[in-house]
């Protein structure tokens, strides 16, 4: 099988963002900069602290990061984040609760698992009336880049062909050494990065020149081993 490549982007100005209070600084959680913030007002004082994300349907989104300095926040300090999905209002689910430090200053991350949720809330809780953000970022893929990607065949085989090249100047060398290997010992003591030729093991040796003989007819143990996988 071969390897798959998911194309992942920042899609936070592809999405519509609103803040449970003082609307007015929303711009500063998505202006690229930890030096701005958005601080709750007296409109949720006494109520969860929100910041709700709704994805456009074009958008897969992936995780949701925060920037949170308490540091130097002091007096609007963030004690724990809940990240919630769902597919409207009424379908929000808890994907993730994180506590965070009276001294933490970072981004802190929730990767999603349903892409295909999008409607994204994050609820702010902390030990005063107040609290800021400093920014958020939302990471995910579009509809129009296909995920997995799959290499075309032509890349497969040039990846395999690679392969098959670094496989035979290997094996030569280890040839090279077995056939002159008495000629060739001083130098080895003398070079520490040669390819360790007194420990291959014999029957090793023959798997690699088998697999090097049939690649043409799709016998590539070797090739294949190097190859990606799907998780």
């Amino acid at each position: 099988m071969g390897a798959g490549v998911e194309h992942w982007n920042d899609m936070t100005s592809m999405a519509d963002i609103s803040v449970s209070s003082r609307p007015s600084m929303l711009p500063s959680l998505t202006d690229g900069s930890t030096e701005t913030f958005w601080e709750s007002g007296d409109e949720d004082r006494n109520k969860t602290k929100c910041v709700t994300i709704k994805c456009q349907p074009a958008i897969h989104p992936k995780s949701i990061s925060i920037h949170v300095d308490n540091g130097r926040d002091i007096g609007n300090k963030v004690g724990t984040l809940v990240f919630k999905s769902g597919k409207s209002a009424d379908d929000l689910s808890i994907v993730k609760t994180m506590e965070v430090d009276s001294k933490f200053a970072g981004w802190l991350t929730c990767f999603l698992a349903d892409s295909d949720n999008h409607l994204l809330a994050v609820e702010i809780k902390g030990p005063d009336n107040t609290v800021r953000l400093r920014q958020i970022k939302l990471i995910g893929k579009a509809n129009d880049f296909p995920s997995p990607y799959l290499p075309n065949r032509a890349d497969s085989q040039r990846i395999q062909q690679a392969n098959c090249e670094t496989e035979t100047l290997r094996v030569f060398r280890l040839i090279t050494g077995q056939v002159f290997g008495k000629l060739l010992e001083a130098d080895v003591e003398k070079n520490a990065t040669v390819n360790n030729l007194d420990n291959v093991d014999g029957n090793d040796l023959k798997e690699h020149v088998v697999g090097i003989l049939f690649f043409k007819i799709k016998i590539k143990p070797f090739a294949e081993a190097s190859m990606f996988t799907y998780s």
